[in-house]
């Protein structure tokens, strides 16, 4: 699997219907606080030159998805990242052609904000150089 950036709108309306059943069925891991509506609005309103958008959909169905944003010339945010399960063995080189990307683009930082807090994930994350920034906690009222 290769690397494919999404560079035309037309393009990424293609990837919608699968992105809104992506967001429902990760049910909170991707912008829990956003309904359907506001997710679709956040995802068209990013796309811009400025934002690097990734996908594939394999066989009808989305095999993986990235979005990037550049927050300042040198700090990159990943805002948006799935692979399905059926692709997940193509995650590591996947993940490595981004990095190679983003540092061809200039940048000297990535961030990345995730609910999941397992240490199974934090020990499969590190294993690409990522470290603990902070950890945020929130109470309902």
């Amino acid at each position: 699997m290769q690397l494919h950036r999404i560079t035309d709108f037309n393009e990424l309306l293609g990837f919608l219907p699968h992105l809104v059943r992506t967001h429902a069925e990760l049910d909170g891991i991707w912008e829990p606080d956003k309904n359907k509506e506001e997710f679709v609005s956040m995802l068209t309103n990013e796309f811009k030159p400025s934002s690097y958008y990734f996908g594939e959909i394999k066989d009808k169905e989305l095999a993986y998805f990235v979005v990037v944003l550049r927050e300042t010339d040198k700090k990159a945010f990943f805002w948006l990242f799935y692979m399905n399960k059926n692709y997940r063995l193509q995650t590591r080189s996947l993940l490595l052609e981004l990095h190679a990307f983003a540092k061809s683009l200039g940048f000297e930082e990535a961030e990345l904000i995730t609910t999941r807090l397992t240490k199974s994930y934090d020990r499969w994350i590190s294993k690409f150089g990522w470290v603990q920034k902070a950890i945020t906690y929130r109470l309902k009222l």
